[in-house]
């Protein structure tokens, strides 16, 4: 969900393709890309060609779907078409305020072999944090559930097991400061539209947080 997106280009789709061709004999797995806009599908398949470690990608199938993340048909179409042995992976790098709505759609749908990843901010205020969870566990899919936030998975934020025990031996003391240096050259581009609504703050705060 939000295939047209930023995070889709840079992140997801090279991540996925490299997935699909480095374990293409042990699984086979179907691209589908949801978005509200109309999706690039001949920049999206050139995405996908550049990323993957063979001369095209591995998946077995593409398709995309253009209709709102509150669309209660297009997802139950979305959910009900996979097989009964088959695992949906539906990973939602969408606006934040927009994860409530699907969740509402979605939520009764979800069986033991769908699961949904939230990508961060998880809503835009702790009350909308406090709502995700809570239908969460009115429609029991917890467990189907993950919270991630890519940001984490870059090499130089990731804590080793030395780090958390640095960390662990820091805490119980008194801190008087702690310095966050971002090494990045990357700046806010053509999200404004993000940025506006979330902040650049408030965004490099969720990453902390």
């Amino acid at each position: 969900f939000g295939v047209t997106g930023d995070l889709a280009r840079r992140k997801i789709l090279p991540t996925l393709s490299t997935f699909a061709s480095k374990n293409n004999n042990d699984v086979s797995i179907d691209l589908i890309g949801y978005s509200r806009s109309n999706p690039d599908t001949a920049e999206i398949e050139d995405l996908l060609n550049q990323s993957s470690t063979k001369t095209s990608h591995a998946f077995r199938s593409i398709e995309f779907i253009q209709a709102n993340y509150d669309d209660e048909d297009a997802i139950s179409s979305l959910i009900d078409s996979k097989d009964d042995h088959e695992e949906l992976y539906i990973y939602l790098a969408v606006p934040p305020q927009v994860i409530i709505a699907f969740l509402q759609k979605a939520g009764p749908k979800i069986d033991t072999n769908t699961h949904i990843i939230i990508e961060k901010p998880f809503g835009t205020n702790s009350d909308e944090g406090d709502q995700i969870v809570h239908l969460l566990t009115e429609f029991s899919i917890t467990e189907n559930v993950h919270f991630i936030d890519h940001y984490l998975f870059k090499s130089a934020v990731r804590f080793t097991d030395a780090d958390k025990r640095n960390f662990k031996e820091l805490f119980p003391k008194k801190l008087r400061s702690i310095e966050v240096v971002a090494q990045e050259q990357l700046g806010v581009e053509d999200r404004k539209g993000y940025y506006n609504s979330t902040g650049a703050f408030k965004d490099k705060f969720i990453h902390l947080y």
